[in-house]
């Protein structure tokens, strides 16, 4: 037990190293991918939804990672909804943005 509390513990310590980074500087986590775009400047739709996201990730992340810990037989499950959560939460957050501007 204290080994897999050690290891949730440097893998949410690298999980939200990124997160941050994503969320002050998007445009960097785009050049990581920038050959297969070959554009000079990224849309300010995907910058904010980098953003968002990392934002909402940093939120909900403890809740899946301490289910990895306490509860493992519905780890699954609490991942994939997670997975939904985000993508379903950020695109509503994006949308209504979108809306009022």
């Amino acid at each position: 037990m204290v080994a897999e509390v050690i290891l949730t513990i440097v893998f949410a310590i690298a999980l939200y190293a990124f997160l941050i980074w994503a969320y002050n500087s998007p445009e960097e986590v785009l050049e990581l991918r920038r050959r297969e775009y070959q554009e000079n400047e990224f849309s300010p739709r995907v910058l904010r939804y980098i953003k968002t996201s990392s934002m909402f990730t940093m939120v909900a992340a403890p809740f899946v990672l301490g289910t990895l810990l306490f509860k493992p037989d519905i780890f699954g499950i609490i991942l994939m909804l997670f997975i939904f959560a985000v993508v379903i939460i950020v695109a509503v957050i994006m949308l209504k943005a979108e809306r009022q501007s």
